[in-house]
């Protein structure tokens, strides 16, 4: 079995590529379906990114805890477009072509709630926002075209590199990116078993 190590601020969240159990329910993936598709220009490789080969976990489970990445190339190319650190979603000729249209123009906080999600990948992969929030948008994107295995690569990568990144609700409460990463790739990985894959719950303080 081929298992994926992520390592959070105080736990070990792991990955498995097992069969787990189904999950019912509605999501917002399924409120807001996207009527458009995405096809990366620099799409990652097959399966899982491997962090422990691109990189260092330092102060795993303690308060200074940190994602070093030491070979960025290969991270990049592993995890694919639309997933830091990978950053061609900028050279990418569709992106060029839409934003050449004008169709990117506005504040990105209107590219969430529509049902063009190809469209909004693109905003949320360029746009100069919060690290974290912007990977996390950026992952909701592709759950919404269907794209899972990218999705849960998308919020991986957000509590590894991002654990503490902080957002804010309509409201202005604050809304933590690494906790909610961590809740929505568990829910992905329940409702979806042809992913193959088992979930170990961990936390982030």
């Amino acid at each position: 079995m081929r298992k994926i190590s992520l390592f959070s601020i105080s736990a070990l969240v792991a990955l498995s590529f097992t069969t787990p159990a189904h999950a019912s329910g509605t999501v917002r993936a399924e409120v807001i379906p996207s009527d458009d598709q995405l096809t990366l220009a620099f799409p990652g490789k097959k399966g899982p990114a491997n962090y422990e080969k691109a990189g260092v976990f330092e102060d795993v489970g303690g308060p200074r805890y940190r994602y070093v990445v030491n070979d960025r190339k290969r991270l990049s190319a592993e995890v694919g477009e639309g997933i830091y650190p990978n950053l061609e979603a900028m050279k990418d000729p569709q992106y060029l072509k839409v934003f050449k249209e004008g169709k990117l123009k506005g504040n990105h906080w209107r590219f969430v709630d529509t049902r063009t999600s190809a469209l909004n990948f693109y905003k949320w992969a360029t746009v100069a926002e919060e690290p974290g929030a912007k990977q996390f948008y950026t992952a909701m994107m592709f759950e919404r075209l269907g794209m899972l295995e990218e999705a849960v690569k998308g919020l991986y990568a957000v509590a590894v590199h991002f654990p503490k990144s902080l957002g804010y609700t309509y409201f202005s409460t604050p809304w933590y990116m690494g906790p909610a990463s961590l809740d929505r790739l568990e829910q992905i990985v329940r409702r979806h078993p042809k992913l193959k894959m088992s979930y170990t719950p961990g936390n982030i303080k």
